[in-house]
């Protein structure tokens, strides 16, 4: 499926954001989901692939680029669920990256925190916008 110039933008908003994370020398085990990658992140168990994936000893990075017409669709609620499931089941530090247009963060941010209270837990994560730098919550 072609992705369109802003989701592509959003995807490489989170591959800037997790080289911020992941040391120098491990940056190539970053894969990103775009035409020009050599290797693609891996599906999770419900056979979702995140824009972006990094998983190396003790630290899982999830990332999904979201454009403003779907933050709040049904298969975008079951991609957080599914990258949140994976984050929590991970032994070790999860994080999770979230890249979408600065008006949608908040409903963003909002559908991921009804999810850790759905699973009464939390997990580093970061949300980006066009406009500038990670807020973490």
């Amino acid at each position: 499926m072609a992705e369109s110039s802003t989701h592509m933008m959003f995807v490489n908003r989170l591959v800037e954001e997790a080289e911020k994370i992941v040391p120098s020398n491990n940056k190539s085990l970053i894969y990103s989901d775009k035409p020009t990658s050599l290797s693609k992140p891996p599906r999770t168990n419900e056979n979702f692939v995140p824009d972006l994936y990094y998983c190396f000893k003790d630290l899982l990075i999830i990332g999904e680029a979201k454009t403003a017409d779907d933050v709040e669709r049904e298969h975008s609620l079951s991609q957080y669920e599914s990258y949140v499931e994976a984050a929590i089941s991970f032994k070790g530090k999860s994080i999770l990256i979230f890249a979408s247009p600065w008006f949608t963060k908040n409903t963003m941010k909002n559908n991921i925190r009804k999810i850790f209270k759905k699973y009464n837990s939390h997990i580093e994560c970061r949300f980006l916008t066009e406009l500038g730098e990670a807020e973490i919550i």
